[in-house]
């Protein structure tokens, strides 16, 4: 009878309501253009993911070498030890030049070492990163960032799964398992495209 005379705490109920119902949605306005990175780990999803797709746009990539590859490894295992926040940190850095690229028109027949030297003041990048992409065994150009990109994120996979949250980190159940073959072989069969592995 007296309900005018309840006091809600709207921020309780939102934050409440958000963790039952918001977990894995997002919402965005369709009317925006969104930009981010999309992991060779996980789908692409669209127009919404061309952060990667656009970069080997503007410059076709090359496969990386195998001597490069060594290299790489070496660095990792050797230099960083595979210490997950060293290596967060020169992977974000790598995202970040690869953004910054789509937007800045670079001479693509640079080495990366002569773009990191020309960054604008803005753009920081870790000290990891500029450390591993400047050492003077590796020659990245610019055709090469995907490549490195990808095997890197390859290499640090362990230490990236480490930061997902727990829920992310389950076991799929032998149904869904069940599902997902049928989606590829069974009478639902529903991708011509994509193949099981």
């Amino acid at each position: 009878m007296n309900y005018k005379q309840f006091i809600y705490n709207f921020d309780e109920i939102e934050k409440l309501l958000g963790e039952l119902i918001l977990p894995g949605k997002v919402k965005f306005n369709s009317h925006e253009k969104l930009k981010f990175v999309t992991f060779t780990f996980e789908g692409f999803r669209g127009d919404k993911s061309s952060v990667l797709t656009d970069f080997s746009d503007k410059c076709v990539q090359v496969p990386l070498s195998l001597e490069n590859k060594q290299i790489i490894y070496d660095i990792i295992t050797e230099k960083y030890n595979r210490q997950p926040e060293e290596l967060s940190n020169i992977l974000f850095s790598i995202q970040l030049l690869i953004y910054y690229l789509t937007q800045d028109r670079q001479n693509e027949k640079d080495e990366i070492k002569t773009i990191i030297q020309d960054l604008p003041d803005y753009l920081i990048l870790s000290k990891e990163c500029k450390e591993f992409l400047l050492e003077e065994k590796l020659r990245i150009k610019f055709e090469d960032l995907i490549g490195v990109y990808s095997f890197f994120e390859l290499l640090c996979f362990n230490p990236i799964i480490n930061n997902l949250q727990e829920h992310y980190k389950k076991e799929i159940d032998d149904k869904t398992k069940k599902e997902i073959l049928d989606m590829f072989d069974g009478e639902g069969k529903k991708f011509k495209l994509i193949t099981k592995n």
